[in-house]
């Protein structure tokens, strides 16, 4: 290749790592949008009975912590105000005016939670009275009944002298191994629960919180959600609440969930919403009001996107005017696929230039891959596969018939739509492809490779064929595993100037004139005698 050949390929090269420097070093621009992990919109949906008197409604809401980080909030009074205050029980939002009619309130938040370890330093005897001061509800009054039947527990598991880590260690161990967990009534009762060994969440809370007190640890109870799927109560995602505990250690809260068997570590499914509040009609605080909280992970990376062209526009570059971040999102969802279709060419390329694959076509397989990404790889390489053996049997009625091009192409457009419904009406019965859906794109495509197939196995035999054939459906499935790398596809969309470096790798192999791998195993008679 000519020196001016190579210098071409440097400055397109030069051009395009610029760009993306420019834009990530200088203007501060994320390389891709981040992808958001255990995304979830929250709703807080409050039904409200009407009332002729005005009224303040308080319901607790998520609050940002070095665990849960706040995306988006909003919320949806209708004729309500809504104020926001800080208690030492939570967040917590109030409804405030009249209602004369039955209306829901919404509160809406979108939050990322992450999980996280609590490191817990080594406690020693501590002075009963001095924490005491810290905490006044360290020793509460319990009914004679419960307290009983707590400290049966005690002489059990706590044996010998302990101090107050290794004995919270070891209520923690009894109260989730061996108090199953039964949600189908309400446990109030301590000695019930220690007589069943049974209890909800919030009744295993209250009797760690209570154990942990009685060993001279501050104890409180946490509500909130756990986002399990098996926690939710019907298929719209609504969620009741949960329980578990905090311990307070040296200046610090410490989670420790007796139910799921968390001690000192909390999951990304950890929701907490309020603390010390163990009432429902406390947390509400209207009885007129019922409360329905609904969570649902977000599957897309929209609101992330959405983010990134707030980005874009803080910048104030003239460069980040013309992105594609700011189209439509209907016309973005098309370009991510466009801006990978070079790539389908490079594979197309290095097959038949460098390794001397046949197919059908130049840019079929390409086309062949799009469907495959339009349709679902599943069902189109079975629509596809019915479709080539359609073809062999359209070859034999056709070429009697003698047709013109136009009208022959238009029965074989006519013979697609026809098995596209039929599938469509028998898919409708079995299920065989629950996610099938039409589409015109993929119809266009068959129709053609119809004709190049019946064309090709007319005037180079079904050997020859068979062999394109091959060839086509290997490139195309490999164009749509290209097609499916979401990294990739981020990449080239958030920076199009990336395809000069494609122009540049076409160049290169654009000069290539040397034997292709399939001629050196045809021709290797042939090179032995030459060399």
């Amino acid at each position: 290749m000519k020196k001016f050949h190579w210098l071409i390929v440097i400055i397109l090269i030069l051009i395009a790592a610029a760009s993306i420097a420019y834009k990530t070093f200088v203007l501060g621009i994320s390389f891709i949008p981040r992808e958001e992990k255990n995304l979830w919109n929250i709703e807080l949906a409050i039904r409200v009975q009407p009332l002729p008197k005005a009224r303040k409604i308080g319901f607790p809401i998520p609050r940002q912590s070095d665990r849960i980080n706040i995306k988006n909030t909003q919320y949806d009074g209708k004729g309500m105000s809504l104020t926001i205050e800080k208690t030492p029980d939570g967040i917590r939002g109030r409804w405030s005016g009249k209602m004369i009619e039955k209306r829901t309130l919404y509160y809406r938040v979108t939050l990322a939670i992450k999980e996280k370890h609590y490191s817990i330093p080594p406690i020693e005897f501590p002075d009963l009275k001095s924490v005491q001061k810290k905490d006044p509800r360290i020793i509460e009054d319990i009914e004679t009944e419960d307290l009983n039947a707590i400290k049966k527990i005690e002489d059990e598991i706590l044996s010998g002298p302990l101090n107050p880590m290794s004995a919270i260690k070891e209520i923690y161990y009894f109260i989730f191994e061996e108090i199953l967990i039964n949600n189908r009534r309400q446990w109030k009762n301590l000695h019930e629960i220690v007589e069943y060994l049974e209890a909800d969440s919030l009744g295993k809370s209250r009797l760690f919180e209570v154990m942990a007190r009685r060993q001279g640890i501050s104890a409180r109870i946490v509500g909130g959600l756990i986002l399990k799927p098996e926690k939710k109560v019907d298929e719209k995602g609504r969620y009741e609440l949960s329980y578990w505990n905090e311990i307070y250690i040296d200046g610090k809260w410490i989670p420790v969930c007796t139910s799921y068997g968390n001690f000192a570590y909390l999951t990304d499914e950890y929701l907490p919403l309020f603390w010390n509040i163990e009432n429902f009609d406390t947390i509400l605080n209207d009885e007129a009001a019922s409360l329905r909280i609904t969570a649902n992970r977000v599957d897309s990376a929209e609101f992330t996107i959405q983010e990134y062209r707030k980005e874009l526009r803080r910048t104030k570059s003239w460069l980040m005017e013309y992105s594609l971040y700011l189209l439509p999102m209907n016309v973005q969802s098309v370009f991510r696929i466009l801006v990978l279709i070079p790539f389908g060419a490079v594979v197309l390329v290095v097959f038949r230039n460098i390794i001397g694959v046949k197919t059908f076509g130049i840019f079929l397989p390409v086309l062949l891959a799009l469907f495959f990404q339009e349709t679902g790889f599943l069902f189109g390489f079975f629509f596809f596969s019915a479709i080539v053996g359609m073809g062999f049997l359209l070859r034999f009625v056709l070429k009697k018939l003698q047709l013109l091009a136009i009208p022959h192409l238009s029965i074989i457009l006519t013979a697609v739509v026809m098995i596209l419904c039929i599938f469509a009406v028998f898919n409708r019965e079995l299920q065989i492809f629950r996610d099938f859906t039409p589409a015109l794109f993929p119809i266009v495509i068959t129709t053609i490779f119809i004709e190049r197939f019946s064309l090709m196995l007319e005037e180079e035999g079904l050997q020859n064929t068979l062999r394109a054939l091959t060839g086509t459906v290997i490139i195309a499935t490999i164009t749509y595993g290209i097609f499916s790398i979401r990294t990739l596809q981020s990449i080239v969309f958030t920076h199009p100037e990336t395809l000069l470096i494609i122009i540049s790798f076409f160049i290169v192999l654009g000069k290539y004139t040397g034997y292709r791998l399939t001629e050196l195993v045809r021709f290797r008679e042939f090179i032995k005698k030459e060399q």
